[in-house]
């Protein structure tokens, strides 16, 4: 991999995952950069992109992780705006949210803008019969749902690369590479540096790693959480919703003709 040119600023994104690609769409839109991104996988679904539940849900309590996942709503409601081109990036089957106790933080805000409605739990059993809820307070998202991550991930490397930025994959190993509190490209494989004016860190899991080799101390934790795959259910329809049960830290999600579960536990996880 070599500098291209040197009349526009090199910046290097470690990582090609969603993050990865994201970040290329949107840098390669500035004239004065020239991006290229670096991906240890022949694959760019490989680890955390390619294995996530998919599940577009709003209803976070964090107020800044629940505005980006509205604008990310929004984003991907219109693909054809930011280049991505006429696909469909999102089953719109609706999702149920359960919970218990207090109101949560996310509610108040949702229901006043029409984004989730409070049901009774009839609502939930006629729509989830497959479903028994820990909670007894339930909302409803309708336009919440699925993203097919597989159209996703290639419809952002393609519009990235349309707009001149380059994917290397089968990369190597990368490392920061610096001098004087400066990084000043990046390493593969223990090879020489690859030069860049500004290096982007999309790794996920291996982004606390890299860090420490500067002596950051990023508070990262990577974990693993597990998801089963049911076998076929007659009770699957094809208009079953998602249904996140928060009081038992549970979720079922239509996959197929059967069910993707998970428990929402969290492991430690080494990444490698």
């Amino acid at each position: 991999m070599t500098t291209r040119t040197r009349d526009r600023r090199q910046v290097l994104v470690v990582g090609g995952g969603i993050a990865g690609a994201a970040t290329a769409l949107f840098l390669s839109d500035e004239a004065d950069l020239e991006v290229t991104v670096v991906e240890r996988e022949p694959r760019h679904d490989a680890h955390s992109s390619g294995r996530s539940a998919e599940i577009l849900r709003v209803a976070v309590d964090d107020p800044v992780t629940r505005a980006l996942g509205r604008q990310t709503s929004s984003l991907l409601d219109e693909p054809a705006a930011i280049g991505l081109g006429d696909v469909e990036l999102v089953d719109r089957c609706g999702l149920f949210v359960v919970s218990t106790g207090d109101e949560p933080a996310w509610a108040a805000e949702l229901e006043r803008e029409g984004i989730a409605e409070r049901v009774d739990l009839s609502a939930l059993r006629r729509a989830a019969p497959h479903f028994e809820p820990a909670g007894d307070r339930v909302h409803r998202l309708p336009d919440a749902g699925r993203i097919h991550t597989a159209r996703l991930l290639p419809a952002m490397i393609r519009a990235a690369t349309a707009r001149g930025a380059r994917f290397v994959r089968t990369a190597g190993t990368a490392g920061l590479d610096a001098a004087g509190g400066r990084v000043r490209g990046i390493t593969l494989d223990g090879r020489p540096s690859h030069r860049a004016d500004d290096v982007v860190v999309a790794a996920g899991a291996w982004s606390r790693g890299l860090a420490a080799a500067l002596g950051l101390g990023l508070e990262l934790r990577p974990t693993r959480r597990h998801m089963f795959w049911t076998a076929d259910d007659p009770l699957r329809s094809a208009t079953s919703p998602i249904v996140w049960d928060d009081a038992a830290g549970f979720y079922a999600r239509p996959e197929g003709a059967g069910w993707g579960i998970s428990m929402c536990d969290v492991v430690d996880a080494e990444p490698d």
